[in-house]
Parts: C-alpha cells; sequence; structure tokens
C-alpha cells in the first residue's frame, strides 16, 4: 500500500473512533513507528488531525465517509444549484454520450436532463440512476463497484475498469473543493480514481460548483492539468480569475 492510501485509511479508521494509536498504525499496516509518526505528521500539516501522545484525533469531522450526508446537503443553497444545473443543461447536446458524477449540484442536473433529449447516460451514481431510469428517452449504464454510503456512489476498481470501457463526449462532475489555482480536490482517494480517469480519457470535462466550494481545499487532490469548464455561482474578481485562465480553465458563472 502506498503512503496516499495508508494515509486515507487511517482517515478512514478515524472516522469510526475518537483516536488512532501509533502501534494501531504499526500493527494494521505493517509499518514501522517512524512510518506512522511520519503520516500523522503529514495529515496535521493538512489540517486533517491533531497529534497526541502516541496517536492522533480528527481535528474535523467532515472528512470522507463522515462529510456531510448528500441528503443533508441536497436541502442546502438549492437556488444557486438550479441555476448551476439549467446553464450546464446549455452544454449537453442531443445523442450525445456522458458520464454523470455523483453530488447534491449534479443530482440536480440531473434531474434538469430528464425528458429533454436523447442522451446516452453513464454513471457511478445509484442515486441519479434511480431518477432517470423513468426516462425513455435515456440509454442508462451504471457501473459497478463498492457502494460509498454518504456520496451513493460506486468506486474502487470495478469501477474504474468499467469506466474504461466507454468512449464518452463528456462528463459532468461535482467537487469537494477548487482551490485558488484551479486545482480540484475530493474527499476519498476513492473518487480521485474516478474523476483522474474521466480526466485521461473525455475530451470535455464540466465542473459544477456552487460558492462554498471555491478557494477551498479538501483532503486528496486531483492530479491532472487538463483544462475543464467550472461552472459556479462564484463572484470572480479579474484577479482571482487570472490563475485560471493561465491554466486554460474556462469559468462559466451563474450570477
Amino acid at each position: 500500500m502506498n503512503k496516499q492510501a495508508r494515509q486515507q485509511a487511517i482517515m478512514d479508521m478515524l472516522s469510526e473512533r475518537d483516536e488512532i494509536l501509533i502501534a494501531t498504525i504499526c500493527r494494521h499496516f505493517d509499518v514501522v513507528p517512524m512510518t506512522a509518526r511520519r503520516d500523522l505528521k503529514e495529515l496535521e500539516q493538512k489540517g486533517l488531525v491533531i497529534r497526541t501522545h502516541g496517536g492522533a484525533v480528527l481535528k474535523e469531522k467532515k472528512i470522507q465517509d463522515t462529510e456531510t450526508s448528500l441528503l443533508k446537503r441536497s436541502k442546502q443553497r438549492v437556488d444557486e444549484k438550479r441555476r448551476i444545473a439549467q446553464t450546464a443543461l446549455t452544454f449537453v447536446h442531443e445523442n450525445e454520450r456522458l458520464f454523470i458524477a455523483s453530488g447534491s449540484t449534479i443530482n440536480i442536473f440531473g434531474l434538469h436532463l430528464m425528458h429533454t433529449m436523447p442522451l446516452t447516460i453513464v454513471t457511478n451514481a445509484i442515486n441519479i440512476a434511480y431518477h432517470l431510469s423513468t426516462d425513455d428517452q435515456l440509454h442508462l449504464i451504471v457501473i459497478g463497484g463498492e457502494l460509498r454510503k454518504n456520496s451513493l456512489t460506486l468506486t474502487g476498481p470495478m469501477a474504474l475498469h468499467d469506466l474504461q470501457q466507454f468512449r464518452l463526449d463528456a462528463a459532468f462532475i461535482g467537487i469537494n473543493a477548487v482551490d485558488e489555482t484551479g486545482r480540484l480536490y475530493c474527499s476519498s482517494v476513492v473518487e480521485s480514481d474516478i474523476v483522474e480517469s474521466l480526466f485521461e480519457t473525455v475530451p470535455k470535462i464540466y465542473v459544477l460548483a456552487d460558492t462554498t466550494k471555491m478557494m477551498q481545499r479538501h483532503f486528496v487532490p486531483i492530479h491532472s492539468h487538463k483544462p475543464y469548464t467550472l461552472i459556479t455561482t462564484y463572484e470572480f474578481t479579474a484577479e482571482a480569475q487570472e490563475p485560471f485562465e493561465k491554466k486554460g480553465i474556462e469559468i462559466v458563472q451563474c450570477l
């Protein structure tokens, strides 16, 4: 197991308990105490944990599988998310093959897609698949994988394998954070694997992000330099927009 995956697993374990001990990390991952301490130090530097004598505790409860549930997020900033979804719909064309990811804004986008035009939809979000299944114009494909209950997404090696079987025209994704340079962040390694695979294989990526996601960082950065289209309600200043433009990122503001 590499360092990033091990640190992700440490965060998973912390989400289920009050504290994790260095001895537990050593035993569970078969590493020496120096490696365990280094992992906890790096997680602390990222602002995710607070080190204690012999271990660490979570600094915040909004990490990975303890992130705010999809149901709760779907009731927040609804008007803002509808504006983003309506704008995103203008980038969809008849008979396209689209990937639709997960998230509360993406869920609203999926609802706006219904009964509009014939499309092929590939998704790893079971809630979106459920809603879209009633539209006879849509050819719906659900990729397999392990279920993440809070986001209702299917992830892991099976999901990645299934995703690579399709040639897609565009992908519409939600994200946990977008920093001041335009870099994207997910809440878990398994989610980031899906996003990075999309960046590698899909020609057009549309990122839907409400104001709360902007100029933030989260647990797992996306390692891709490919430009994308950002559809957001965030009000950019000319200065804030400059780093995005230098990377070729198109900003569509839903004001």
